[in-house]
């Protein structure tokens, strides 16, 4: 049985409706002079996986913080154990040189299956 592990995520206002980017890697974007969720660019940073559903800009989203087990989708055929960052689509692929690592799978599967991952930016992908 799958489990998440989420000690009080932290919650932010979208900077656009994401109802479809649940379980998704996000990002702070300026809007207007305030820091909004956003998805992430190819390999980029991240502030967390957006555990929600915001239906429409400004609405806040529950985002998990560094350490936690989350859930994430992937976008290629995944192995517990992987490392891995985010395409522009705040899907989990695999980390690749030069690239931000984001977390650690703890399940496998294939593109498009959600999987449980530990949230853990670690910096450069050697």
């Amino acid at each position: 049985m799958a489990s998440d592990l989420i000690v009080g995520p932290k919650s932010i206002q979208a900077n656009l409706a994401m109802t479809s980017y649940q379980f998704r890697f996000v990002r702070v974007v300026n809007s207007s002079g305030t820091g909004q969720l956003a998805l992430p660019t190819n390999g980029g940073l991240t502030i967390g996986v957006l555990q929600d559903k915001p239906t429409a800009q400004g609405e806040p989203g529950q985002v998990c913080r560094p350490g936690d087990i989350t859930k994430i989708v992937l976008n290629y055929g995944g192995t517990a154990g992987d490392w891995v960052m985010s395409d522009a689509n705040g899907k989990a692929v695999a980390a690749v040189s030069g690239a931000q690592v984001q977390g650690q799978l703890l399940d496998s599967g294939s593109a498009g299956d959600i999987v449980r991952m530990v949230y853990q930016p670690l910096g450069i992908y050697p």
